[in-house]
């Protein structure tokens, strides 16, 4: 997929990297154009431009059903009080088996069927989670769908996956494929990952 074929109003996460320092913004595609497509950057001021120079720049589009897709070497520019974003290859399908996996070790609520049941949640990537039912109350299968709420740095969460492996670890794991998009998961994985190496 072209980057020029992004539909308008497409919500678009945006990965700027400098040195060993990253941020993610959030966009939405205005309209697309030759080459790219017109963005609005809802976490950039209105009244000022904001320049990239040697900055990495990732792209991530996530749909609800099927894989997302990621553009890396993006260049973005500026045109007429939007950000312009471009790319001269076509989108590569996000490997969610690869995506870095931060250790949370939360506990929080399963949604399952109507019910809240206590649950724990092991470690999250930007595609997945694993929850761990201890008293093997779940009783889920692959293609089952999960949902679990937690909070955790100040950050609230209702997550929602689809199983896709089931294994015996210390109760019964459920590694989910997230089926639902939340614009914040980035950054506190972010955050939450600082947090584990200060605790070691």
């Amino acid at each position: 997929m072209k980057m020029s074929d992004l539909p308008a109003g497409a919500k678009l996460n945006i990965v700027v990297k400098s040195g060993d320092k990253s941020g993610t913004f959030h966009a939405m595609v205005i309209k697309p154009t030759k080459n790219g497509v017109m963005t609005l950057f809802t976490d950039f001021p209105s009244d000022k431009k904001i320049t990239f120079n040697r900055e990495v720049v990732e792209v991530y589009y996530y749909r609800t059903s099927k894989s997302p897709l990621t553009w890396r070497g993006v260049g973005i520019g500026y045109e007429a009080g939007y950000y312009h974003i471009s790319s001269k290859t076509d989108a590569a399908n996000y490997n969610r088996r690869t995506a870095h996996r931060i250790a949370v070790k939360v506990n929080g609520s399963t949604m399952l069927n109507g019910q809240s049941i206590p649950g724990f949640i092991k470690d999250i990537s930007i595609s997945g989670f694993a929850l761990i039912d201890r008293e093997k109350r779940y009783n889920l299968a692959k293609g089952d769908t999960v949902g679990f709420v937690f909070s955790d740095l100040g950050y609230n969460f209702s997550l929602r996956g689809k199983v896709r492996r089931i294994k015996e670890e210390n109760g019964t794991l459920y590694g989910c494929q997230l089926t639902n998009q939340n614009n914040d998961l980035r950054d506190y994985l972010i955050k939450r990952e600082r947090v584990n190496r200060s605790n070691k």
